[in-house]
């Protein structure tokens, strides 16, 4: 089309049906031009058209060249199927004139990688497929960070259980002879689960080693921890009486920001990453990607507490609002009172439920890997072969909306409604 020189306002004012003659009379010319052929395989072409229609046929096997579809039982089936298709594919001998085949030719494409992760990476282990998933990870699945929370509830609430979870725990905790070794001395002293504070520094004097500077680095966050918190909910409850008066003191709050700072700086000393080093002089592939991923959960558990540490979100303190009439030091918790929950474990559970949300991204830089990408992500790839998984009729890929700027479930929900008059 070639733009004319006059004033085109007139086009604002068209009407659809007249469009085409209001761009003839404002001077474009009309050029008529040939669809470009297509190259895709018929099979294929089929299937982008017409694979999910009630009326079609199958194609005979002469015109099935470029695709195969193949029934799976489950998840874990189909995950199998389709590694070992991929590893055939891999270890087959390229036509005259191509160059070898590598796994990064193929191209895994999976309706949502986080469903999809554990049954792939579970069936590249055990067929010996280098694979490499895109997408973010939930960051509770870490194992480090699973070890730290549990580390964090130890210290806040003085629970054993907890402590002996962080203890075993890879990455965090300690050696598995030294966690062994805390774990009978807990049941040889019959410590309490919950609430004992006292009970601590005793049995970290008893194991001495890397086990009792463990109790005693829980020992002590415990109680930085409960100092921090009440000095910042004593500071906010004077702002409060000044500015509202008595009745100001029942809403004011201790908030995240000095336990968060306080348990960022100490996780900072005890999530070290893995030093290249410890390794050995020839480091395994897997032993160098466990410690990568260890790496960047550390850092997004790290950034997350930078994040609560400078919003200074306020805690809900339970046990204030369940007996407003005890003093500060009585609304801690206290053995034998699981209900009443004090700052320190309101604190923790706040970490928690944003652990929870969070994902992360595992650093893996390998180029020779077979890749697996989701859906959206897949239209910035090109690739060799094309492993398509989790197709289910009607649901992925899925029909066609009739509009196009609404959900077809909000569509419905407005063409039921009835106009307000």
């Amino acid at each position: 089309l070639r733009w004319p020189a006059g004033d085109l306002e007139a086009l604002a004012y068209a009407w659809p049906d007249a469009a085409r003659e209001a761009l003839l009379e404002q001077g474009f010319s009309e050029e008529r031009r040939e669809p470009e052929p297509d190259s895709r395989p018929t099979a294929l072409r089929r299937l982008a058209s017409e694979l999910y229609q009630p009326t079609s046929d199958p194609l005979p096997p002469e015109q099935c060249e470029g695709l195969r579809i193949v029934r799976a039982a489950s998840r874990e089936d189909e995950a199998d199927v389709a590694l070992a298709q991929a590893r055939a594919w891999r270890r087959g001998e390229p036509a005259p004139g191509e160059r070898a085949r590598r796994w990064s030719d193929v191209l895994i494409v999976v309706p949502d990688t986080a469903r999809y992760r554990p049954s792939l990476t579970r069936a590249a282990r055990e067929l010996g497929v280098p694979l490499k998933v895109h997408g973010k990870v939930p960051l509770r699945c870490s194992p480090l960070v699973q070890g730290a929370l549990a580390f964090l509830r130890a210290a806040a609430c003085f629970e054993l259980p907890p402590l002996l979870v962080a203890a075993a725990c890879p990455g965090f905790g300690l050696a598995p002879d030294e966690a062994d070794r805390l774990r009978r001395a807990a049941r040889r002293q019959g410590l309490p689960a919950t609430g004992c504070p006292e009970l601590w520094p005793r049995l970290a004097s008893q194991l001495e080693g890397p086990a009792g500077a463990f109790v005693e680095q829980a020992h002590r966050l415990g109680h930085a921890l409960s100092d921090a918190l009440r000095e910042e909910r004593d500071r906010a409850e004077q702002e409060a009486y000044e500015r509202e008066g008595p009745a100001g003191l029942l809403r004011a709050r201790p908030t995240t920001r000095s336990g968060a700072r306080l348990i960022r700086q100490a996780l900072e000393e005890l999530l070290r990453p893995t030093a290249l080093s410890l390794l050995g002089a020839r480091p395994n592939l897997d032993a160098i990607q466990h410690a990568s991923d260890e790496a960047a959960a550390r850092r997004e558990l790290l950034e997350l507490l930078a994040d609560l540490e400078r919003l200074g979100a306020p805690l809900p303190d339970q046990a204030y609002a369940e007996a407003p009439e005890a003093p500060w030091e009585e609304r801690e918790s206290r053995p034998g009172t699981p209900s009443v929950i004090g700052p320190s474990e309101s604190l923790v559970n706040r970490i928690e439920e944003e652990v929870r949300s969070a994902r992360y991204e595992p650093a893996d830089r390998r180029a020779e890997a077979l890749n697996v990408v989701s859906v959206r992500e897949a239209r910035a790839w090109e690739a060799e072969v094309v492993l398509i998984l989790g197709l289910v009729e009607r649901e992925f890929p899925a029909p066609a909306s009739e509009d196009a700027f609404l959900p077809e479930a909000t569509r419905r929900a407005l063409a039921r409604m009835r106009p307000v008059a």
